[in-house]
């Protein structure tokens, strides 16, 4: 049945609700998300093991490493402007703080038409999670996967509503989804369901929309093209590179609901009981404010739009939520970045209530929003430094483990092998051995998986060897045991770092 609205859009550049005009509102937002990235979520943590992957790639000071076949090459493509400079983590986290920022406001901007003060809200809500304030500098696809998803819906809804000028919608509808096939082609094609079908139907009650599919259908192609053509010259094929992706992600359906709430719980519980408690508390005000949203949006030009965003939420998450074993708030981000836009509209409808008849009620339900508002948001910063130190903490040791490899003698042309390969190879600036499938079980994690097929980590390690003599590099191999392996007899053994059970394990040379 076609939706019919009667309000007009509000026209770009007209104060929206509370005298602030829109736009400014949501430049502010994203500048606190910038400064919040730079100073309260410390920009210092080294490199994961992901972005070790992601960065190398276009990398000038370090050798590219292997990549699985479920990584795609859109965000080294977004980090190659800093890669080929330097490969300075601190510059990485600052380059990437920004660039989540001007990402923030431009994802958000389309729904300032419709929206107004209520899409601005929703940038604030969704930059003030602390799961969107952990992955805000980070080089991992899942941020902007949100933030694409936010803005191709954004532009898709100004392109089926405006009757004139529906050019620049149809080519940020484009762009958007070629930023999202391009860091992550399934995200794009879950997130893309929803408004090929609006698309066909006649939901905004005129007739079905082919420019705004064809615009989805050329930014999914881009990304689709690149993601085959480097199944065929890395993988094997398409099928191949698909199978491959199943074994790595072990999809399947797991329906890991109650733990991704638990993920959504305050990171400041102890016990997974509490993170199960504070995140149903939290989905029940989020659903309450989500109500009031769409209540007050009723027959209003925004109702269309916070319908289709909540569909394209549910697409999102639902392979996260039902195919994966292992839950991850971030994983969620694109659904949370599409839901806080009612979820703002229901902030900025309570901000309005008047309490009581007496005078100045109205400006007392605003204060009160506001003081809740800024303490779920501080409460949240706390978090997310909690979080971004904890992380330092794990990987300080990385830099250090590298320069000891130097002392070895292990310098560049090297190639390290073994526990934690490409964060080690990354500071060491070393080529990393191939940690992709079997490697990753065997060769990187000398552990309990190594010790049932020792011929099989004997086999890996030979053929890493291999490959660094012949490209005339010195090999080390990295283990976190301090039992020496069977495969390495004969290497020479050096302790990493004082108190720390990591060992450097250098075959005789050449």
């Amino acid at each position: 049945m076609a939706v019919r609205t009667h309000a007009q859009p509000a026209r770009r550049g007209r104060r929206g609700p509370g005298g602030e005009r829109p736009s400014l509102g949501l430049a502010l937002v994203a500048l606190g998300f910038v400064l919040a990235e730079l100073f309260v979520v410390t920009p210092r943590a080294y490199l994961s093991w992901d972005e070790a992957l992601y960065v190398s790639q276009f990398s000038t000071h370090v050798p590219a490493m292997a990549m699985d076949a479920h990584r795609s090459i859109g965000v080294s493509l977004l980090t190659a402007p800093i890669a080929v400079v330097t490969a300075s983590v601190t510059a990485i986290r600052i380059y990437l703080s920004v660039l989540a920022g001007v990402g923030l406001f431009l994802a958000y901007r389309p729904w300032l038409r419709t929206g107004g003060a209520a899409a601005s809200l929703g940038a604030l809500l969704f930059a003030g999670l602390a799961v969107t304030l952990t992955n805000g500098n980070v080089a991992l696809p899942n941020l902007f996967v949100a933030l694409g998803g936010v803005a191709g819906v954004g532009f898709f809804v100004a392109a089926v509503q405006a009757r004139t000028g529906r050019g620049g919608a149809l080519a940020g509808l484009a762009s958007a989804f070629v930023v999202v096939s391009l860091v992550r082609p399934t995200d794009a094609v879950w997130l893309a369901a929803p408004m090929l079908v609006a698309a066909a139907l006649p939901v905004w009650g005129r007739r079905p929309a082919p420019a705004p599919a064809a615009a989805i259908g050329a930014g999914l192609a881009v990304g689709g093209a690149v993601w085959i053509v480097e199944a065929y010259a890395r993988f094997g094929g398409p099928l191949t590179r698909l199978a491959m992706v199943r074994e790595v992600t072990d999809a399947g359906m797991h329906g890991e609901l109650g733990d991704q709430v638990a993920a959504l719980g305050s990171r400041l519980a102890d016990g997974w009981d509490s993170q199960l408690a504070t995140g149903l508390l939290t989905s029940v005000a989020l659903a309450a404010l989500l109500l009031a949203g769409l209540r007050v949006a009723r027959r209003t030009a925004r109702m269309p739009g916070w319908l289709l965003a909540l569909a394209t939420a549910l697409t999102a998450s639902a392979p996260y939520l039902t195919l994966l074993s292992y839950p991850s708030g971030r994983y969620l981000l694109p659904a949370a970045a599409l839901v806080a836009l009612p979820v703002g509209d229901g902030v900025r409808w309570l901000a309005s209530r008047r309490i009581g008849t007496g005078t100045g009620t109205a400006a007392l339900a605003a204060a009160g929003v506001t003081v809740l508002l800024a303490a779920h948001i501080g409460s949240q910063l706390w978090s997310a430094r909690v979080a971004a130190q904890h992380s330092m903490v794990n990987r300080r040791a990385h830099p250090l483990y590298a320069e000891r490899l130097h002392e070895l003698g292990i310098r560049p042309p090297c190639r390290v092998s073994g526990s934690s390969a490409p964060q080690i190879a990354y500071a060491a600036r070393c080529a990393a051995a191939d940690t992709a499938y079997d490697a990753r079980r065997a060769s990187v994690e000398i552990g309990s998986w190594a010790e049932r097929h020792p011929e099989s980590v004997a086999a890996l390690t030979a053929r890493d060897l291999r490959a660094a003599r012949a490209a005339g590099q010195r090999f080390v191999v990295v283990a976190r045991t301090p039992a020496r392996p069977p495969h390495l007899a004969g290497w020479s053994r050096a302790q990493l770092l004082p108190n720390h059970p990591w060992y450097a394990y250098i075959p005789p040379w050449p």
